[in-house]
């Protein structure tokens, strides 16, 4: 087994550049479009189908008060509507428009286009590292 030292020298790189990563991803998005939590709201509800507030806030791991703010945004721009659950008329199903679904689309191509050129410009034998390290990132990723 490797020392502490070591193992927490690995994780604090680690941690560095996932970060430096993420944040070079979500750049890319030009000024004014949505930002992160709503773009993360309508690609769920793109992904996932409608859903309530309580199952959005979640998955999100955020409060209500701030789950609501996004989605009056998200309705104010019409690219979310909201409807009666038919099963209990209390409850309140959010699902994404049809102009909701086609911005997040729009949005998730230009992200994944740009992160796909930068993987194009390595090495071979740098994607080879990266693919093989997909399994240990898997199991990261998964970890409670």
């Amino acid at each position: 087994m490797e020392e502490p030292s070591s193992v927490s020298a690995l994780g604090a790189e680690l941690r560095m550049l996932v970060s430096a990563l993420n944040r070079r991803y979500r750049s890319r998005r030009p000024p004014g479009e949505l930002g992160e939590a709503a773009l993360s709201v309508l690609l769920r509800l793109q992904k996932s189908g409608p859903q309530t507030l309580t199952s959005l806030c979640e998955h999100a791991g955020v409060s209500l008060g701030s789950m609501s703010q996004v989605i009056r945004r998200l309705e104010e721009l019409h690219y979310v509507g909201r409807s009666k659950d038919l099963a209990d008329g209390r409850r309140v199903i959010l699902a994404a428009t049809d102009g909701g679904v086609a911005v997040a689309a729009e949005v998730r191509a230009r992200l994944e286009s740009w992160f796909d050129s930068q993987l194009a410009a390595l090495q071979p034998e740098e994607l080879a590292k990266l693919e093989s390290a997909i399994p240990v990132l898997h199991k990261l990723a998964a970890a409670e």
